[in-house]
């Protein structure tokens, strides 16, 4: 999902975008928060996922995230995009969660019928123990440009670093995971 500084929320005028939201809630409308959160829940939860928490940890961080984006809502500066700010919120503190964890996430379980849909999962896990074993910064851009579909700026803006650093991670990701998939 590309996220934008203009909100792509608002697909009608009577829903408001996601900037409107995040003002009515700095002023403590609980409702506005609830159709704020269930907006940038589904996101959220796919960057956490996908960055290597176990469902526990994903759901704990999501919820951490979104008391962040209440607590702050008045101080947001509005120099990003409402979805891009409470995605650097949530991947900071999922990036926190990893560096603390004692130990891996258990690995999901899945059972298959055929053996087309087997070895499609296989190559499906390959890949993913690939982007696992990427350390966290590396990991981080990957999730965000191949997974999330994020623009280099907007990633620029999550991250907090220069574009120039994005694209230098983003190359030396692909490289790591071309030799290991190799």
């Amino acid at each position: 999902m590309a996220v934008t500084p203009d909100d792509q929320h608002a697909s009608t005028p009577a829903e408001p975008t996601e900037r409107e939201l995040l003002d009515r809630v700095a002023t403590g409308d609980g409702p506005a928060f609830g159709l704020l959160a269930e907006r940038l829940t589904p996101t959220l939860r796919r960057v956490l996922f996908r960055l290597g928490l176990a469902e526990t940890e994903v759901e704990d961080t999501v919820q951490e995230a979104l008391i962040r984006v209440w607590q702050g809502s008045a101080r947001f500066e509005g120099r990003s995009a409402v979805s891009t700010w409470a995605c650097r919120i949530a991947l900071n503190l999922g990036i926190s969660t990893l560096r603390r964890r004692r130990t891996p996430p258990p690995e999901p379980v899945a059972v298959m019928d055929t053996e087309a849909a087997w070895e499609s999962m296989r190559q499906a896990e390959s890949v993913r123990r690939a982007v696992m074993d990427l350390p966290l910064r590396l990991r981080a851009v990957i999730v965000l440009r191949e997974f999330e579909d994020m623009p280099y700026r907007t990633i620029s803006e999550v991250l907090d670093v220069p574009i120039g650093t994005v694209m230098s991670r983003l190359h030396d990701a692909r490289s790591r995971l071309r030799r290991q998939l190799a």
